[in-house]
Formats: structure tokens, sequence, C-alpha cells
């Protein structure tokens, strides 16, 4: 009716979703490809532990390609929502996907990786990090359930994460990156990778899943505190 204020349309919505997700799947297709390439020069019989050894100019492509997809993704996902939160929700949500889509791609392309306890390099930023195919997947798997329920949270007000959210989430997130570059220094010295700490990885995912379920509450609960960010 006129002169009543208009809600704030939902960005949150299905055609959305299914468009950054389609962008997501096809950027790990072109992922894919890029790394398929790179395991037919250097591991012509497959990708496998001892690494090969590359030159400091081929490593420098790596990190800048490297550096290069966290940024295309992250302005999709700066293009996709209104608020901070949204962004960095989609952000969550499109790197979920495309990385395990990315195995996927593998998998077609050349049948790597043959299970998902094969130890993989997973990122040279800010230094090598391994671990399972398994733990980047299950991270994946966090990161998609935690971008959604923050947008499902913004469409019904909810503004900021909480402590009891975004404390345990960024602890859990330090702990398990802890996991992933535990190695990083065996890596460097001998090009290959010792045995990863499950342990270590899973008390981060356990801390992280802490912080989804809490903020998974107070979004069923539909309760607010208008005091921004990080209140």
């Amino acid at each position: 009716m006129e002169g009543e204020p208009m809600s704030a349309p939902r960005e949150f919505t299905a055609s959305r979703t299914i468009l950054i997700v389609v962008f997501a799947i096809s950027f790990a297709a072109i992922e894919g490809a890029v790394v398929h390439y790179l395991h037919m020069h250097f591991y012509p019989d497959g990708f496998s532990f001892p690494l090969q050894e590359m030159s400091p100019h081929f490593l420098g492509v790596e990190v800048t390609r490297e550096l290069g997809t966290i940024i295309v993704m992250f302005t999709v996902a700066f293009l996709a929502h209104g608020q901070w939160w949204g962004r960095f929700a989609w952000f969550m949500i499109i790197f979920g996907v495309w990385d395990i889509f990315y195995y996927v791609w593998l998998l077609v392309f050349e049948g790597w990786p043959p299970s998902l306890m094969t130890p993989d390099i997973l990122f040279l930023i800010p230094a090598p990090w391994a671990g399972p195919v398994l733990s980047p997947v299950l991270v994946s798997i966090g990161l998609i359930v935690s971008g959604m329920l923050v947008l499902f949270g913004l469409d019904r007000g909810i503004s900021a994460l909480g402590k009891r959210s975004w404390i345990p989430t960024l602890l859990g997130w330090g702990i398990i990156l802890g996991a992933f570059l535990q190695e990083a220094s065996t890596i460097l010295e001998t090009n290959d990778a010792g045995p990863f700490n499950w342990w270590l990885f899973g008390f981060g995912m356990l801390i992280w899943a802490g912080g989804i379920a809490a903020y998974a509450g107070k979004t069923r609960s539909g309760i607010d505190k208008p005091s921004g960010a990080f209140t």
C-alpha cells in the first residue's frame, strides 16, 4: 500500500544460485584441464609423490595462476550480493563447488585421483599445502553449508554471525590450515609428503561445525542484533 516501506528483495534466489553453481562447475573444468596438462607434462605415468622439480619461474607462474583463480571467484561473489557477509557467503559456496568439481573433472579427464585417500598438493600459498583428496572435499562441503546458511540468514534479517559463530569458525579454519601446512617443511625439503594429521584436521572441523551449528540456531530463531558485523 502507498506509504508503507517496501521490503528488501531477496538475494538468495534459486535462479542466482543455479547460475553461480554453473559458473563454479565450469571454472572447475578450466582448472582441471590446466592441471591435467601439468600432470601430462610432469607426471606422464600419473601424479604421485615425490614431486618433480620445477623452476622458480614455473613456480611463480603457478602462484600467479592460483592468485588469479581466487580473484576471479571473489569478483563473481562480490557481484552476487549487496552486503559483505553475502559476498563472503557466495565466495565460500563458489570455492566449495569449484574445489569438489575440480576433482570430478580430473577424474573425467585422466581417471585421477584413484581414491579419496590419494595425497595431493592443494595450494602453494603461502606454502605448499598437502593432504588426502578427502580433506579438501570435506572442507568444501563445510564451506557450501556455511555459505548457504549465511545467505539464508541474511534474507531473514540476520546481519551478523555473532561471536558464538565467527570465533569457533575462525579458530576451526586456523586449525585446519595448520593441518594442511604441517607438512610444508617436509615437502620443501624432500618434495614428498608425510602422513596427514587427521586428528588435528578433525579437531578443526569439529570446532568449525560448532560455529555453523550456533549460526544455524540463530538463523532458525530469526533473532537479530542490529549492531552490524562481528557483534
